[in-house]
């Protein structure tokens, strides 16, 4: 129907929001600081229809009426610079900037998050580093405005529109305290509960409805918490040691979930396997990939290629050596 070419002196473009009328890209630069163009291109021409110069990262999940970019540009004083920027999808114009964050570039935090909402940024300022203790500060998604703002011992790592999870277990990394994953209201900050335990959610942030029930990893397996209570509904312990993993959640509650060997569909709700598929491997890390499920197929793409199965039944419908990465 149409093709486009990159821009000189930009590099391989990233697809990151697609609708019924448009298409957006993000183009980095070739060399020098990082600089990033962000085009929409109509779906139906490929014409331009707006385009912006910056030097931040989309926010996902995308949608809704505004993008959120993320800006963590490093200064020459040693600290990360972070703020978000709202832009119009339709027209690319910018319509808000948060206040400007400066967080600890040694400490390894720095980095923007949104629901449908609110946007908010995680970070370790400087002042902070001898306490190891991350910020958190939430702003209106519509206006960029304050909302609120608190101090927390660990990482943010699951988000969702109700509230978002803290820990401080990262799979490979030396344990300096014991590990809790805790809880607390998306719109205030407030604290709902804690419990002792290595956990880490497997999905980031839920564009999806999974139920009550989250699949989070352990050190041998995954279970699953329910986000109400903290309480600990199911257990699958297979000696499943995984550091890196792809995740996302199907129809019915059904998570589909790959460990570098198999490749599981779950109900989120009970912990039981619908079905379990060993994935061959030339013995390469998966460390990039991707899992998409449509029209009742799971696509699956790691370093040794791409795999298309039945949803409902695991059956390989076919598999290609080489791999792709995949656009949902």
């Amino acid at each position: 129907l149409w093709h486009t070419t990159t821009p000189e002196g930009q590099a391989t473009p990233q697809l990151f929001a697609v609708d019924a009328n448009q298409l957006i890209v993000q183009i980095p630069s070739l060399g020098g600081p990082p600089q990033f163009l962000y085009q929409a291109l109509s779906v139906r021409s490929g014409a331009i229809r707006w385009q912006q110069q910056g030097t931040g990262y989309p926010v996902y999940p995308t949608g809704g009426r505004n993008l959120l970019i993320c800006d963590n540009s490093a200064t020459a004083d040693g600290t990360i610079a972070l703020h978000l920027t709202a832009l119009d999808a339709a027209s690319g114009t910018p319509l808000w900037t948060t206040p400007t964050v400066r967080a600890n570039a040694n400490g390894g935090w720095g980095f923007c998050a949104s629901n449908t909402t609110q946007a908010y940024i995680d970070a370790q300022p400087m002042e902070n580093q001898s306490t190891n203790t991350s910020e958190l500060w939430g702003f209106s998604r519509q206006t960029g405005q304050m909302v609120w703002h608190h101090a927390f011992r660990n990482s943010v790592m699951y988000l969702d529109d109700q509230r978002f999870l803290t820990t401080n277990w990262y799979i490979s990394q030396p344990q300096t305290a014991p590990p809790v994953l805790a809880a607390y209201d998306a719109a205030t900050g407030v604290a709902e509960w804690q419990i002792a335990g290595r956990y880490t959610p497997l999905i980031y942030t839920d564009s999806q409805a999974f139920g009550d029930i989250l699949p989070v990893k352990t050190p041998t397996g995954i279970a699953g918490v329910d986000v109400r209570s903290g309480k600990t509904m199911w257990r699958i312990e297979r000696d499943d040691t995984a550091q890196f993993w792809l995740a996302t959640y199907g129809a019915n509650n059904v998570l589909y979930y790959f460990n570098e060997t198999d490749l599981y569909a779950l109900d989120t709700a009970t912990g039981h396997v619908l079905w379990d598929k060993i994935i061959p491997s030339t013995g390469a890390q998966s460390q990039v990939g991707d899992i998409v499920i449509r029209d009742q197929r799971v696509y699956l793409t790691t370093t040794d290629g791409t795999s298309v199965f039945d949803a409902i039944h695991g059956r390989l419908l076919w598999h290609l050596a080489k791999s792709y990465y995949l656009v949902s």
